[in-house]
C-alpha cells in the first residue's frame, strides 16, 4: 500500500511540474511581446533619417531604441515588477512612439504616489497604453487623441486605469474579450488579441482574484479597468 501510495504521489508530482511549465511556457510567449511591427518601423525610421543626413537625430533615435529594449530583455524573466518601473517603461515607449508616428497625441499619467510600490504585471501597462494607441482608432483631423492612465488603491485592491477618447471598441470584440476570460484555451486567432494576451497573462499571474472591464461609446471612446491584488513584496518569481 506504501509503495502504490508513493508511486499515485511520483505521478501526481510530474503532472503538477508539467502543467506549470505549461504555464510558464504559455506566460512567456505572452509577457515578451514587442510588436515586431513596431521595432521594423524604427528600423525604417534610423534608415530615412541616415539618408537624409540627419545623424544626429539617428543617434538620438537609436540609443532611445537600444535602451528600451534592452531593459525589456533585462526584464524578460520577471513577471512583475515595481509599478513605478512600469511607468517609466511606458515613458519609454511613448518617447520611441512620437519618434517614429509623430506627436498626434497626448498621455497624462496620474498614479496615486501610494501605488507606485505595488508589484504589476511586466509590460502590463504598456499594453493597455498600446492598444489605446493602436487600436483605439482615434477620428484623424477632429481631435487630438488624449489618454490617460491612472493608478489608485481600493482597500487592498490596486485599480489600473486606462482611457482614451478615440472611436471606441465594438461591442463584439468586447464580447470576444469577455468570452476569452472564460475559456481555458489561449487561441491567437481571437479578435482583439493585444487584450487576450492581457486577459491571460492576469488569469496566469492571479487566477481568479483579478477582473478587466471594458467600457466604450462609439465614437467617444473607452475605458478600461484593472482589478488585481496590491501586493508591495516583489520577490523573485522565475517559476509560476
Amino acid at each position: 500500500m506504501k509503495q502504490y501510495t508513493a508511486e499515485l504521489v511520483e505521478k501526481a508530482t510530474r503532472q503538477h511540474q508539467a502543467e506549470y511549465a505549461l504555464l510558464e511556457l504559455k506566460y512567456r510567449s505572452l509577457q515578451n511581446q514587442v510588436s515586431p511591427h513596431f521595432i521594423c518601423n524604427i528600423l525604417s525610421t534610423v534608415s530615412s533619417l541616415a539618408l537624409m543626413g540627419k545623424q544626429e537625430d539617428v543617434s538620438r533615435l537609436a540609443q532611445r531604441a537600444g535602451r528600451y529594449l534592452r531593459t525589456n530583455l533585462l526584464n524578460a524573466e520577471e513577471k512583475r515588477c515595481l509599478l513605478a518601473q512600469e511607468l517609466r517603461t511606458v515613458e519609454e515607449y511613448l518617447a520611441l512612439y512620437r519618434e517614429v508616428y509623430g506627436d498626434g497625441f497626448q498621455f497624462k499619467a496620474e498614479a496615486q504616489e501610494e501605488t507606485l510600490e505595488c508589484a504589476v504585471p511586466h509590460m502590463i501597462l504598456q499594453q493597455l497604453v498600446e492598444n489605446a494607441l493602436v487600436h483605439g482608432g482615434g477620428i484623424s483631423g477632429r481631435k487630438l487623441r488624449r489618454i490617460t492612465l491612472r493608478t489608485a488603491l481600493k482597500g487592498d485592491r490596486l485599480l489600473i486605469t486606462v482611457s482614451d477618447n478615440g472611436c471606441g471598441i465594438g461591442p463584439e470584440v468586447i464580447a470576444e474579450v469577455d468570452r476569452a476570460s472564460q475559456e481555458e484555451v489561449f487561441d491567437k486567432k481571437h479578435i482583439g488579441f493585444g487584450l487576450m494576451s492581457i486577459v491571460k497573462r492576469l488569469r496566469l499571474l492571479y487566477g481568479g482574484n483579478q477582473s478587466i472591464r471594458i467600457e466604450s461609446k462609439p465614437r467617444e471612446g473607452t475605458v478600461i479597468t484593472i482589478d488585481i491584488p496590491c501586493d508591495f513584496h516583489l520577490e523573485n518569481e522565475g517559476a509560476l
